[in-house]
């Protein structure tokens, strides 16, 4: 139940212990927060087919990040729909995981 915390955020929990005669003592323990690494998964492969006759080469997929420390990390940053260059394309993807990759057929 504790997975939520975010990073450095804590929580605290307080028992009172007793003996046998009676002699209470309480017991303070102090859960920190870690930042637990997002999982992504979805479709991360693809594949085009150079072909002269079509000078757009498009490939499209669809990714999901969850993140237990909490739902407004398990997003992605679309980069305001500015695409990423690589070497003989480039790939666009929006906060919800919708990539598009286009290759320069040039």
């Amino acid at each position: 139940k504790v997975q939520y915390l975010g990073e450095g955020e804590t929580k605290v929990e307080t028992f009172v212990v007793e003996s046998v005669d009676g002699t209470t003592h309480t017991v303070t323990i102090t859960i920190t927060g870690v930042n637990d690494a997002a999982v992504i998964t979805g479709t991360d492969t693809g594949g085009v087919t150079e072909d002269e006759s079509n000078p757009t080469l498009t490939e499209t997929g669809t990714l999901t990040v969850t993140d237990v420390d909490g739902a407004d990390e398990a997003k992605f940053v679309a980069g305001n729909g500015t695409p990423s260059a690589g070497a003989l394309g480039s790939l666009t993807i929006t906060e919800g995981g919708a990539w598009t990759y286009n290759v320069d057929n040039s």
